[in-house]
């Protein structure tokens, strides 16, 4: 079916990443933060008036591609101080927002998932820094379905997840409980069994199951010392137990540290650990496992739901050793893209079908630019049609990729791809 790319000007200059790619009925679009289509600067540091402005470029984003906010499915929101202004961003900004302008969304309103992350892509002086980047999939007309979501009893302010098609998108889910909406436990394998139970339940009720994620994007604020109890022990022990067929074939995978995950007020805890997921309805994904250093891992190269290859984060890890050779940002994203090429390959399809691709970056201050000019550089190496109409694009600054042991070096950037396949 391939893609349709709806190109972006800031500043009356053709950016390097597109307003939205759409794919079959799927709509990918890029972030969307404060910046202005005349300057690419941000004129406020307001938060509730930075979120405005960000809804604005969606809704004009949404309605050049064919859609509407009213097709919204899924809604990622990127926040860089999330304990002190996610409330007013979220229950404020976007639900004020959502009234008015979407009022039968805001009645039933899309999968959602909120993050604290360290930075958005850095602003020159004299421009303010954006407060948040707002990341949404969305359906075309008529071919969304949403199962909303209840907490203590509320209807939520987002669904429990949204169905297109073949695909299935889920909220962030973490071990906030159903009755009280607090978390009951600090055990980082506690939360994560408690949120998988969560995920188990939202799949069912979508009609699907376990067996059918195709994609897991895993959210942790204590990455280094957490990640291995969250993701090599209770996440492979509940698969092993909940869904076999699923541990032997693991889906595509992407785990980043962040800085915050949607602050909970006391008595209860902080979560650990947010799972967002991609399914796909029965019988409809297809898995290429993937191999390093002679072992298949613990998750998926990429898993294929219709006309969409979903990839796992690819860094700099080697093939054959599994640690990072180099410390150069740019060595690094070159290694990483090779490996989204070969990936790409296996699943059927190129790096000219890539419809949206999302970045993340420790050092994104310090090396965003360095690591933008390498990817661009890339691309118009390897693919030249690409370069001239990119993808829709977020990057984001987390606190820390998965770790790793020395003598390796650390990730310095991970890249996430959605790709479509080829006509």
């Amino acid at each position: 079916m391939g893609k349709k790319t709806y190109p972006l000007v800031y500043g009356g200059e053709k950016q390097n990443f597109a307003q939205s790619c759409v794919v079959g009925d799927v709509v990918l679009c890029s972030g969307a933060g404060a910046r202005t289509y005349e300057t690419g600067r941000v004129d406020t540091d307001d938060p509730y008036e930075q979120t405005i402005y960000a809804l604005n470029k969606v809704k004009r984003g949404l309605e050049t591609a064919g859609t509407s906010l009213e097709n919204i499915a899924k809604i990622t929101i990127y926040m860089p101080h999330i304990r002190a202004q996610g409330d007013r961003i979220w229950f404020q900004a976007v639900m004020d927002y959502v009234r008015e302008h979407a009022p039968s969304l805001a009645k039933d309103m899309p999968a959602c998932t909120a993050i604290g992350v360290t930075s958005l892509f850095p602003m020159a002086p004299p421009s303010h820094q954006m407060a948040v980047e707002i990341d949404v999939i969305a359906a075309m007309p008529g071919r969304k379905k949403t199962h909303p979501l209840v907490y203590g009893g509320e209807k939520q302010t987002f669904a429990q997840s949204c169905v297109i098609g073949d695909l299935v998108l889920c909220s962030g889910a973490g071990a906030r409980t159903y009755e009280t909406g607090r978390v009951d436990t600090a055990d980082p394998y506690e939360q994560t069994i408690y949120a998988l139970n969560k995920i188990k339940r939202g799949l069912e009720a979508s009609g699907t199951s376990l067996e059918n994620i195709a994609k897991i994007t895993i959210y942790m604020p204590h990455i280094v010392a957490q990640g291995d109890r969250i993701w090599f022990q209770a996440v492979m022990d509940y698969f092993r137990q909940h869904a076999p067929s699923l541990a032997k074939d693991m889906p595509a995978c992407t785990a980043v540290g962040v800085s915050s995950l949607f602050p909970m007020e006391p008595p209860s805890h902080q979560m650990a650990v947010e799972i967002d997921v991609i399914a796909a309805m029965p019988g409809r994904k297809k898995t290429h496992p993937l191999v390093y250093g002679g072992e298949k891992q613990t998750f998926a190269q990429s898993c294929v739901v219709g006309d969409l290859v979903l990839c796992s984060g690819a860094g700099a890890r080697t093939y054959e050793t599994g640690r990072v050779d180099t410390a150069d940002p740019s060595e690094q994203t070159i290694y990483a893209l090779n490996k989204i090429k070969r990936g790409l390959e296996a699943a059927g399809t190129s790096l000219e079908n890539i419809a949206k691709w999302i970045i993340y970056m420790p050092h994104i201050v310090a090396q965003g630019k360095t690591i933008e000019k390498a990817w661009m550089d890339y691309i118009r190496e390897h693919a030249p049609s690409l370069a001239e109409d990119m993808p829709a694009c977020t990057a984001v600054g987390v606190t820390s990729l998965f770790p790793m042991e020395p003598p390796s070096h650390q990730m310095v950037v991970e890249i996430d791809v959605i790709a479509a396949m080829p006509d």
